[in-house]
């Protein structure tokens, strides 16, 4: 992490999940925050193809991967489309998981209201 992220965070534990997955428990929320923020300069990397993921419970992972299911659908018909979490945008606009209806739904970005000085 110090080498290809150039943060320093000090591990807790690390368990291996797969041939290809492990889980890295950190002694504080602000060592993720790091990670998180600098885990984009993994793909400067040119021999290796790493990832860093929130851990997830499964219900998260499956909507997790409706949302990249639909993010790939998106790209293949040419639109600008980035993932983060439990939401999409397409081309500009931001749509969201409603946890509650189990649907995404398009989140409406409110008009900044003018207020007179007195």
């Amino acid at each position: 992490m110090k080498d290809y992220l150039e943060v320093e965070v000090k591990v807790k534990d690390a368990i291996t999940l797969g041939t290809n997955v492990c889980l890295v428990k950190l002694e504080n929320g602000k060592d993720k925050e790091k990670i998180m923020n600098n885990k984009t300069k993994l793909g400067k990397i040119p021999t290796e193809k790493i990832y860093i993921n929130d851990d997830l419970t499964k219900k998260e992972r499956e909507k997790q991967n409706q949302l990249r299911e639909k993010a790939a659908e998106e790209k293949k018909h040419g639109k600008n489309v980035k993932l983060g979490y439990n939401k999409i945008t397409i081309d500009g606009v931001v749509w969201k998981w409603n946890k509650n209806k189990e649907i995404l739904e398009e989140i409406k970005i409110r008009a900044p209201v003018n207020i007179p000085k007195n």
